[in-house]
């Protein structure tokens, strides 16, 4: 269908779960229409009107009003499938759109105009709206720039301007609960992308979320079938650095599994530590590490993915048997407000908070948050200061962080929170390090190097080589 081009190429569907959209008979009886909050770089709502066998669409950054004094922007976008209409889920990452999509309102549409087509192409259409949400009569009245409209609510009796109707109904109105899915089975990928939560400032209002402790750990997946192996959530494989782990996951008698997690090591005082983790790694000692399920995409052999978050904790946590390495990531109790103060009380990283009727979705969603008690930022370690006094090895470590790709800038310097074993092993891996760059670098045909290199244990390295000088 010639019309929906634009939607079809600017999405891979090999990747969303967006409907690629297939060839519909016009409908010559009702038309429908539907309005999807659309959680992505802005929240705004999208407001479809069927014609012609698609979806005519349009941003409503504020979204409609029932108040005939509020004149909303609309952006006329591109065309979309009549599928478009009953969709709601998680646009992943990197993908048009991304963010999460949720069926807002929906129902029959009825043009006021002679010829609809004609109104549109003029720039004035007046229609009803008979939804769940929002009734009466309408206008969308284009302005001189040829993508933006304008939507009003018309005087009936409809109309209210003392109520804010996206506030007062911001629910679903999608027939089908997610709760009410089935787990099908289904043959175990060789790899599953994670999901990854979105920085927020801020705890959330509404809705049903799940909490959980933000571990100061190593994300980590298991694929269980026919023995373990574990990967990092950019796909390495980690088994051989983790027999205890493997050996543990092992005797869980799971098979065809897929479990999501983080590794962690745990101080005295319960509290997980990053610079424990690393240094359990460097000191051979990984019968340290714990591991903390919180995920099950797949279970015994069934696709999860499509159940409610709720629904596969509580699988997960039936399935898990008693182990002091591979442990169930607990709910916590109470309000957001209260579960992260307590949470920055006890000096935590942080919480994860989770929509509880979320399915699983790879990439970075909406549906996943990340709350945290301390701001952190990734530096590059680019040099060292000389040691003075008593003390060996060196002074401080020097700081840049990319202000750009490409643009690296001074930082600072850090000299404090390095015990005397650090400070001694450190500056032999430095050294290592730069021995290993200036060979690459020779065999490359340049005998430049720079003391430019990664920051502390970035997420795509290995723990063996935490940092370069």
């Amino acid at each position: 269908m010639a019309r929906l081009e634009r939607y079809r190429e600017m999405r891979d569907f090999r990747i969303t779960p967006e409907p690629r959209g297939r060839k519909t008979a016009v409908r010559q009886n009702e038309l429908h229409y539907c309005i999807q909050r659309h959680d992505a770089t802005r929240l705004h709502y999208d407001f479809r009107l069927e014609l012609d066998g698609v979806l005519k669409s349009w941003a409503v950054p504020k979204g409609p009003s029932l108040d005939p004094a509020d004149k909303r922007l609309a952006v006329q976008t591109e065309d979309h499938p009549l599928e478009y209409g009953e969709f709601e889920g998680v646009i992943p990452e990197k993908q048009y759109g991304a963010g999460d999509v949720l069926l807002w309102d929906k129902g029959v549409w009825t043009p006021e105009d002679p010829d609809p087509r004609t109104a549109l192409r003029k720039g004035t259409l007046r229609f009803r709206l008979e939804g769940e949400k929002l009734r009466g009569r309408w206008i969308l009245s284009r302005l001189r720039d040829r993508k933006n409209w304008i939507l009003i609510k018309r005087r009936d009796q409809a109309a209210r301007d003392d109520v804010d109707i996206v506030a007062e109904r911001p629910e679903s109105v999608k027939r089908a609960p997610k709760k009410s899915k089935r787990a099908a089975k289904a043959e175990l990928p060789q790899f599953i992308t994670p999901q990854l939560a979105t920085l927020v400032t801020r705890p959330p209002k509404t809705g049903d979320w799940v909490y959980e402790v933000k571990h100061d750990g190593y994300r980590m997946l298991a694929r269980i079938s026919g023995g373990v192996r574990l990967f990092t959530r950019s796909g390495r494989e980690w088994t051989s650095k983790l027999p205890h782990l493997v050996g543990a996951l092992e005797k869980l008698g799971l098979d065809e599994t897929w479990l999501d997690g983080e590794i962690v090591v745990l101080r005295a005082d319960g509290r997980s530590s990053f610079q424990a983790l690393q240094n359990a790694f460097d000191a051979g000692a990984s019968s340290k590490i714990v591991y903390y399920a919180f995920d099950a995409p797949f279970l015994a052999g069934r696709d999860l993915r499509q159940l409610a978050l709720r629904e596969r904790k509580a699988r997960l946590q039936k399935a898990l048997k008693s182990s002091p390495a591979v442990r169930f990531s607990e709910d916590l109790t109470g309000s957001a407000q209260e579960v992260l103060a307590h949470a920055c009380k006890l000096q935590l990283e942080g919480l994860i908070a989770k929509q509880a009727d979320s399915v699983y979705v790879s990439g970075r969603t909406k549906s996943w948050i990340k709350l945290k008690c301390r701001l952190r930022q990734d530096f590059v370690v680019v040099g060292t200061t000389k040691p003075s006094g008593s003390r060996q090895g060196f002074g401080a470590l020097v700081l840049g962080v990319y202000e750009r790709p490409g643009k690296l800038v001074y930082a600072g310097k850090v000299g404090t929170g390095f015990d005397d074993e650090l400070l001694s092993r450190l500056p032999r891996k430095f050294a290592a390090l730069n021995g290993a760059i200036r060979r690459s670098r020779t065999r490359r045909g340049s005998a430049t190097s720079s003391g430019c290199g990664r920051s502390w244990w970035p997420r795509s390295s290995s723990p063996s080589a935490p940092t370069t000088a």
